[in-house]
């Protein structure tokens, strides 16, 4: 039993690491894979995307506020 429940503890820190790596890149542009606060010259504007629910900075799709606007 004890092997048992070490080897589920071990699962269960594996899955926990994916889903946060995971969660990391949705959080990250989709284009450049940065974060908002690794890029400040980019992090102006984010646009999220309603089909596919990533995030991409203007910059990386060619939009400015301007073009918003």
């Amino acid at each position: 039993m004890a092997a048992s429940s070490i080897f589920k503890t071990k699962r269960q820190e594996a899955k926990a690491a994916a889903d946060a790596a995971a969660a990391a890149a949705a959080d990250a542009c989709a284009v450049c894979e940065k974060l908002y606060g690794d890029d400040p010259e980019k992090d102006d504007l984010w646009i999220a995307c309603d089909r596919c629910n990533r995030w991409y900075h203007g910059a990386c799709v060619d939009l400015t506020q301007v073009t918003l606007h």
